[in-house]
């Protein structure tokens, strides 16, 4: 019982400091955490706080290179080796990057179309985290293209230009996304 906590706190404390920016004190002393600059003043968040430090008593800060920060080059990297490409998907995956795990098995099938792991992987990738994102601009287009009295109804993959009750179009996009589902399992059981 007492190794299975000692393991859970290395884990947790590996797991918190992955990330962090370090702040190196000039009396010796390191902090890891989120670090925020506002004037003189720096604000370091820890697990369960915060701590404010005068920019005098820093010595330097070492930010943190974030997952989705060091993503695009490790793809650069990877590009033309389907096998690295899978190795950074999986390492996105492990990140929470779903989308860049989507961009990285697309990476890897241009690098070898005849990879069925990969194809697998992508397919279940399109059925089950592909999300249409968010776009404004997209939004607006259709708008101004379907004139006055339209609102735009998103779902997890359809953007609906609808001028009736919202009930109405909440109902249609339902049916809609489990129409893209059942398309989306129909073409992965085909192994299209």
């Amino acid at each position: 019982m007492r190794q299975t906590r000692v393991v859970t706190l290395i884990v947790l404390i590996l797991t918190v400091c992955c990330w962090a920016d370090r702040v190196y004190l000039r009396n010796g002393r390191m902090l890891e955490g989120e670090v925020s600059v506002t004037g003189n003043q720096v604000v370091v968040k820890i697990e369960g706080g915060q701590i404010g430090l005068r920019e005098s008593d820093i010595e330097r800060i070492e930010r943190a290179l974030l997952p989705q920060d060091a993503f695009p080059g490790k793809l650069k990297e990877s590009l033309a080796d389907s096998r690295k490409c899978l190795e950074l998907a999986r390492w996105a995956w492990q990140n929470n990057l779903v989308k860049e795990y989507g961009i990285a098995l697309r990476a890897a099938l241009l690098a070898d179309q005849n990879n069925a792991q990969v194809r697998k992987l992508l397919q279940e990738y399109r059925l089950y985290y592909a999300r249409l994102e968010v776009n404004q601009g997209a939004a607006d287009q259709l708008l101004a293209d379907l004139g006055p009295g339209f609102k735009i109804y998103r779902t997890e993959h359809y953007r609906i230009g609808y001028n009736c009750s919202d009930e109405f179009v909440q109902t249609a996009g339902e049916k809609l996304e489990r129409l893209y589902e059942q398309f989306m399992r129909f073409f992965f059981q085909q192994g299209l």
